[in-house]
């Protein structure tokens, strides 16, 4: 909206015809009216589809691109060949005109074209980065009662006011045991590859001082099918414990994990196994789903559960809002 009111303002600059005028706003109007609607159902049309991770990709880097091509052929049909200087020829708009520049095109118009393509350069240049290191999912460790532990989408996260404690006490017999199991809240809509490395952001303590080796398993699951999970990785630290909840998250960088491809309908669970040498009585502790106390798994790429389609006709409802709040101008 800025943008637009700017170039009309400028444009309209200088003595010209009123009638030159009157156009030139007409245009301006119709061309902030249908590059806005583009704007807002091209990432609309992508969510339908499926396609979250392109219609992100849409709004974050192509968005003002768009924008700022629709104001520079504005500016330089404005500029070139619909504002007429008063005393002379009136005249339309000829074809040949506008298809050849013989009228040529003015210092302003170069300079927004220019501007418009090198911010669309390095929008598309910078395609390889937002895959490689924005473009990572939260999915936050959460509980239900009466004894449902899943993760969340960050789109459905709802944290509580007091997080929620798990616990687990040793049986004195040292080994591996599995203390808890959360799957992803709802089956994959698109297939997710998952190329890069898992951090882990989670409050673990013990009834005591102590350093416990600890394992998250991820597997695929297939809530359709009666098969056993598959096992994809295995992240692995040694993790020193205090005797109370620690004030911040005990950060975890997982290994590069072996590109995998989780299948449409499938979904993901993480399984937590601590290794206890039974030397002692201990209680292993597990705070999570509080504001305080907001345990995740930020996993690489972009995950899509099934529970964010619902909420695309409430995005498309909203941004129709919006244009007739503001005129125009709507986000998602």
């Amino acid at each position: 909206m800025l943008l637009m009111i700017i170039a009309l303002a400028i444009a309209l600059q200088g003595r010209y015809t009123a009638e030159s005028k009157v156009k030139t706003a007409l245009l301006g109007l119709e061309i902030f009216i249908a590059v806005n609607t583009m704007r807002m159902l091209i990432p609309c049309l992508m969510l339908v589809h499926g396609h979250y991770r392109w219609a992100i990709f849409f709004h974050n880097h192509l968005a003002t691109p768009l924008i700022l091509a629709s104001i520079a052929l504005y500016w330089h049909l404005s500029t070139s060949y619909i504002l007429q200087p008063k005393g002379s020829e009136e005249g339309g708009l000829r074809l040949m005109e506008l298809l050849t520049g013989r009228r040529g095109i003015g210092l302003a118009s170069m300079a927004i074209i220019l501007l418009a393509i090198l911010y669309s350069g390095v929008g598309l240049l910078s395609t390889t980065v937002y895959a490689a290191e924005s473009d990572r999912t939260a999915l936050t460790f959460e509980f239900a009662r009466p004894d449902f532990r899943y993760l969340t989408h960050p789109d459905w996260t709802d944290l509580g006011e007091r997080p929620h404690t798990d616990e687990w006490k040793n049986t004195g017999t040292p080994g591996w045991y599995k203390l808890w199991e959360f799957d992803l809240y709802g089956p994959l809509v698109e297939d997710y590859r998952m190329k890069g490395n898992i951090n882990y952001y989670v409050y673990f303590y013990c009834s005591r001082p102590h350093k416990a080796p600890y394992e998250f398993h991820i597997y695929d699951v297939d809530p359709s099918a009666d098969t056993p999970p598959v096992e994809v990785h295995v992240d692995r630290f040694i993790i020193p414990l205090e005797a109370g909840s620690p004030p911040d998250p005990i950060k975890l960088k997982g290994e590069e994990v072996r590109p995998y491809v989780f299948r449409e309908g499938h979904t993901i669970r993480i399984a937590i196994y601590v290794y206890d040498d039974g030397h002692e009585k201990r209680v292993y502790y597990f705070d999570y789903d509080s504001k305080d106390k907001h345990s995740y798994a930020d996993f690489p790429g972009m995950v899509v559960d099934e529970r964010l389609l619902p909420s695309i006709p409430l995005a498309i409802a909203a941004l129709m809002i919006g244009v007739r709040r503001n005129g125009g101008e709507g986000s998602i």
